[in-house]
């Protein structure tokens, strides 16, 4: 099975791909209705979700204690779903800033199947998805992140990471990347050997996401 090389034409075309894609929704929703629009996007990529895991699960076989949604990447893609239909400031901030993990695997994504396998796309469509909410809540709803929302979202996260970690012990996976590094290269690489990994993704999490509030905070 052959995987996307990093930043190899395959992998530009998709992020290209989806952020003209989603870029395009963005622009739709002007001429459409706000709450059909929400619904009816959030809805459909919900769908698409359900049938992913369905699929992982009787075209992959993957075994069902590899289909917990507890990822990063999942959590947040979960979140954006619902609260696509159903907007909350508090819940934005924390999309705003677990998002972080969503773009870091659109740019290193770890183990990806070439095009045109189908979860493959799912895996770039999914991604793009959540920060997509936020750029259109950010747009159309006029939210914003709050210093108050990193120290939110760091919370929680610490609080998931402990649950992955248990998790991980029982069923030996490696939700979140928590026991050990993925067994592909990726920038944790440079970080050094567990535990010290984890505690500079923490120290990088607090200082990117500083700097994305400085970038994006609403300004008076």
């Amino acid at each position: 099975m052959e995987f996307i090389k990093l930043f190899s034409t395959e992998h530009i075309m998709y992020i290209l791909f989806f952020t003209v894609f989603y870029g395009s929704l963005l622009y739709l929703r002007k001429f459409i209705n706000s709450r059909f629009f929400e619904i009816s996007i959030a809805s459909t990529m919900g769908v698409i979700k359900i049938l992913g895991y369905i699929g992982r699960f009787y075209i992959n076989h993957e075994p069902l204690y590899a289909l917990f949604p507890i990822h990063i990447c999942n959590v947040s893609f979960i979140m954006a779903v619902i609260f696509m239909i159903k907007p909350n400031i508090k819940a934005f901030q924390i999309i705003f800033y677990m998002s972080l993990g969503a773009l870091a695997a659109i740019l290193f994504p770890e183990s990806v199947v070439v095009f045109p396998n189908p979860f493959g796309i799912l895996f770039f469509l999914e991604h793009f998805f959540i920060l997509f909410m936020i750029v259109y809540q950010m747009i159309y709803l006029g939210f914003s992140p709050t210093k108050k929302g990193i120290l939110y979202t760091f919370i929680c996260l610490n609080i998931l990471a402990i649950v992955a970690y248990n998790f991980n012990k029982f069923f030996n996976t490696n939700y979140m990347y928590i026991n050990h590094k993925p067994l592909t290269p990726t920038p944790l690489d440079f970080f050094g050997p567990w535990p010290i990994y984890i505690l500079v993704v923490e120290v990088l999490f607090i200082f990117l996401g500083f700097l994305f509030y400085l970038l994006f905070r609403k300004r008076k």
